[in-house]
């Protein structure tokens, strides 16, 4: 997740603005922008599943919570892409969304 802040400028360039999504609560959001330096916002306290269902997110139903989704929307907000796993591979890095969108 940090690797964007290495790229916003890039992405800013290019159109594409990083937003996160979690449902972790406000303080939990709060420490891992800070230890992770984090230079984009993070929504927090989505409700379990109703928002991760309203963004089509993927359920891991053992921890109650999302796992490793990432859209591409284009202008129109209509997804152009998106990657979806269950397990702590297979995210959308920066540098593949460079590859294909840069």
């Amino acid at each position: 997740m940090a690797g964007y802040n290495w790229l916003l400028d890039t992405l800013d360039a290019i159109g594409v603005d990083v937003v996160g999504l979690s449902v972790d609560s406000r303080e939990d959001i709060a420490a891992l922008t800070e230890r992770l330096g984090l230079e984009f916002p993070l929504v927090g306290e989505l409700a379990y599943p109703d928002a991760l269902d309203a963004v089509g997110a993927y359920r891991f139903e053992r921890r109650r919570a999302f796992q490793a989704t990432a859209f591409v929307l284009d202008a129109d907000r209509r997804v152009e892409a998106a990657v979806y796993s269950a397990t702590n591979a297979g995210r959308l890095t920066p540098e593949e969304l460079m590859r294909t969108y840069g």
